[in-house]
C-alpha cells in the first residue's frame, strides 16, 4: 500500500516519495529535515509535494511481485546515501539568507572544479588563465559559482524542455549553466543549458522546487530527456558538475563538439587489411611500415609505424593514401582456391586479384602472408567464411587458425549443437552463435569461455564420463563461483581505469584535448568504468594497445 506505479516519461531511474516518509526513514534528525532525496540501491527517490505514497516509474520494477504466503509485512530499504551531502549543505549556506555563512574551515574543505571538468573546459575553448584565476579565488564568499549536484527529475512537471532548475540557490540563480558528468574527457561531454525561472514556470511549481535545499539539478520530464545528452547521464544517482561563473561561460565555444571523428578509429580497406609499405627513413634506409590508424578523411591520412619484437613502436609517421599505395599492390578479391601437392607437402593456393593488376593469379598462403605482414586480409577471411572453409577439414589447421584470428564476430554463443573428433584426434564442438552462424571450435579452447553451454550439452548427451569430457559436470558450479568471486577482476578493472586515465592526461598535456590519441584514451577510460557491469574489452589502435601493461592488455583489451 506504500507504493504506486506512474508512467515513465524521462524519469531515468528517479521516482518520488513524500517528505514526511523521508524524514521518518532518516530518523527525524536535523539532517533528515534538510534531506530532499535518497538513493535506494540503484534508484533515486526525490521529495514531491502532494503525494502520500512512494511513486515508482514502471521501468524501475526489476522483479515480479512476491508470491510468498503469507505476504511480508515490511519492505527493506537499502539506503546508499541521502542528499544534500555535507559539502552541498555548506555551499548552500552561501545562498540562504536565513543561514550563517560557512566558517573559514568549512570553506577550505569545499572542492574545486575537478581536473576532468577543467580539461573539458579547455577543450571547449576556455583560456587556461581564466580557469586558473577562478580556481585561486572561488572560495571567497561571493565568488563560488560551481558545484557538484545530484540529478533528479522534475517533481512538478513544469520545467520547460531543454532547461534545468538549481535548487536552493535563491535569488542568485543564473540564466544559464555549464553541465557535465564525470568521468568527462572531451568537449562534447559538457553542454550549456538555460535555467528555468519565473518567466517560464508557474508560481506553484517555483514555490515547490524552492523548498528543496541546495544540492540538486532538476531535469524536465518528457520524451526527449536531457541527461543522456550530457555524457550519457541518467537520474538513478548520477552527480553533475555545474558551473555558472560568467567569465568561464563566456569562454565556452562549440570547439570540441565535433571531435567524434577524431576519437573514432576510422576504418577503410587500408586499415582493415593492416597494409604495409616501404618508406625511406633518413639515415636508416628503406623500412617496412604498417598502417595502424586512419586519422582523417578527405583527404585521407593515416598513422603508420614500424615495431620491435615486443610489439612496441620503433618509428611512427603520418602518410597519405597515395604514399601507401605508391608502387605497391594489395589483395582486392579472392575468386577461388585449390590444393596443390599430396600429403604433408600439399599446400592450399588462392586465386587472387590485386588492386594494380587485372589478371587473377594463384598465390600460396606464404605469398599472401609476406605481402600483408602476416595479417590476414579481410577479403581472404570473408572468402574462407563464405565457402565454409573454416567449418571443416579442407584447409590445413595452421591456415585455419591464422584466418580465424581475423574473423570479425561480435555475436554471442547460444548453445553447442554437435561435436566430433577431428583428424588430429581432438574433440571439436559446433557452436551456434546469436547471428545464426555455426562454427567448429576445439572443445579445450571453449572450456574457459563457454562453461554453461558445454555443461548443458554434455548433460543432455550423457558425456560427463566420456574421454575428453571429464570435469564438465562441474562447469555450472564453477560459473556460479566465478560470478561470486569478482574481487580479482575488480582490482584489475580499477588498475585499468587508472592506467587509461594516466595515459589520457599524458596525451592531453603532450597533444592537447583535440588529438585523436587524447580522445581515444579518454573514451577507453569511460569504457573501463562499464566493465564490472558488462563483459567488454577495450578496442585500441596498435600503437596505443602496447602502452598498457601486458597483463591488462591481454585480459581486457584488443587491437582494432
Amino acid at each position: 500500500d506504500m507504493f504506486e506505479l506512474i508512467d515513465d516519461c524521462g524519469h531515468l531511474g528517479c521516482g518520488f516519495l513524500p517528505k514526511s516518509f523521508l524524514v521518518e526513514l532518516l530518523g527525524k534528525s536535523v539532517p533528515a529535515q534538510r534531506a530532499f532525496a535518497v538513493q535506494v540501491r540503484v534508484i533515486l527517490l526525490a521529495v514531491k509535494d502532494g503525494i502520500s505514497k512512494i511513486q515508482i516509474p514502471a521501468s524501475m520494477i526489476k522483479v515480479s511481485k512476491s508470491k510468498t504466503q503469507p505476504l511480508h509485512e515490511y519492505v527493506a530499504f537499502n539506503v546508499k546515501q541521502h542528499f544534500p551531502w555535507t559539502n552541498q549543505w555548506v555551499t548552500g549556506r552561501l545562498f540562504d539568507p536565513n543561514e550563517k555563512d560557512p566558517t573559514e574551515k568549512q570553506l577550505k574543505e569545499l572542492n574545486p572544479i575537478c581536473d576532468d571538468t577543467q580539461r573539458v573546459l579547455r577543450c571547449k575553448g576556455v583560456d587556461g588563465d581564466v580557469i586558473q584565476r577562478y580556481m585561486e579565488d572561488f572560495k571567497q564568499l561571493t565568488r563560488i559559482k560551481h558545484a557538484n549536484l545530484i540529478g533528479i527529475c522534475d517533481p512538478t512537471g513544469n520545467i520547460p524542455s531543454g532547461h534545468v532548475f538549481i535548487t536552493g540557490i535563491g535569488d542568485y540563480h543564473p540564466s544559464k549553466v555549464f553541465v557535465t558528468r564525470n568521468p568527462c574527457t572531451e568537449g562534447k561531454d559538457g553542454v550549456i543549458v538555460e535555467v528555468a525561472s519565473q518567466r517560464n514556470m508557474s508560481e506553484k511549481a517555483l514555490q515547490s522546487l524552492s523548498k528543496l535545499g541546495f544540492g540538486a539539478i532538476v531535469f524536465p520530464l518528457g520524451d526527449d530527456p536531457l541527461p543522456p545528452k550530457i555524457n550519457d547521464g541518467d537520474l538513478d544517482g548520477d552527480a553533475y558538475d555545474v558551473i555558472w561563473d560568467e567569465e568561464l561561460l563566456e569562454g565556452i565555444s562549440t570547439i570540441g563538439d565535433n571531435d567524434e571523428s577524431l576519437g573514432e578509429v576510422l576504418s577503410d580497406d587500408v586499415t582493415r587489411d593492416g597494409m604495409t609499405f616501404p618508406h625511406v627513413i633518413e639515415g636508416k634506409g628503406k623500412k617496412n611500415f604498417e598502417v595502424i590508424q586512419k586519422i582523417q578523411e578527405n583527404p585521407d591520412r593515416y598513422v603508420a609505424a614500424t615495431f620491435c619484437n615486443e610489439g612496441r613502436i620503433k618509428a611512427q609517421i603520418e602518410v597519405t593514401r597515395e604514399q601507401i599505395f605508391e608502387g605497391t599492390a594489395y589483395l582486392s578479391k579472392v575468386v577461388g582456391h585449390r590444393s596443390v601437392g599430396k600429403g604433408r607437402k600439399s599446400v592450399v593456393e588462392f586465386k587472387c586479384q590485386w588492386d594494380h593488376c587485372c589478371e587473377s593469379k594463384w598465390e600460396s598462403e606464404n605469398d599472401i602472408r609476406k605481402r600483408h605482414l602476416n595479417i590476414a586480409p579481410d577479403v581472404l577471411v570473408e572468402y574462407a567464411q563464405a565457402e565454409g572453409l573454416l567449418d571443416n577439414s579442407i584447409l590445413p589447421e595452421r591456415l585455419c587458425k591464422w584466418l580465424e584470428l581475423y574473423v570479425k564476430n561480435d555475436a554471442d554463443i547460444e548453445k553447442i549443437v554437435n561435436h566430433k573428433t577431428d583428424v588430429h584426434g581432438e574433440i571439436v564442438v559446433l557452436c551456434k552463435w546469436s547471428d545464426g552462424t555455426k562454427t567448429w571450435k576445439l572443445l579445450n579452447d571453449q572450456k574457459e569461455d563457454c562453461k554453461i553451454e558445454i555443461g548443458a550439452y554434455a548433460k543432455e548427451n550423457n558425456l560427463f564420463n566420456e574421454p575428453g569430457w571429464e570435469g564438465t559436470e562441474g562447469f555450472w558450479l564453477e560459473e556460479v563461483q566465478d560470478l561470486m568471486c569478482k574481487q580479482p577482476r575488480a582490482r584489475d578493472i580499477k588498475l585499468l581505469m587508472e592506467k587509461c586515465h594516466a595515459r589520457h592526461v599524458e596525451a592531453f598535456k603532450e597533444f592537447g584535448g583535440h588529438h585523436h590519441d587524447t580522445i581515444i584514451w579518454g573514451r577507453a577510460r569511460k569504457k573501463a568504468t562499464e566493465m564490472e557491469k558488462h563483459d567488454v574489452r577495450l578496442k585500441l589502435p596498435r600503437h596505443l594497445y602496447y602502452k598498457l601493461p601486458k597483463t591488462l592488455r591481454e585480459n581486457h583489451a584488443e587491437i582494432l
